[in-house]
């Protein structure tokens, strides 16, 4: 297993399209998340986030905990 901390940034289409032109990507590969729980009041409760991402014949079980959450 593997613990890790994640940065998540909401990006503007105009700074997606940048970065997507910075990188020559060799393929495109199609995912399927499926989430357990409610949510939509998940960072709200700071409750867990429970998923499974399935990546081809690949599944990763994912949980997660906000350390803290800001609401801005």
């Amino acid at each position: 297993y593997m613990i890790e901390k994640e940065l998540k940034i909401k990006i503007s289409q105009q700074q997606y399209n940048l970065v997507k032109d910075l990188f020559d990507w060799d393929s495109k590969v199609a995912q399927t998340n499926f989430y357990y729980g409610d949510l939509n009041t998940v960072e709200i409760n700071s409750e867990l986030t429970i998923r499974i991402r399935e990546i081809g014949n690949n599944r990763i079980l994912q949980i997660k905990k906000p350390i803290s959450y800001n609401k801005s």
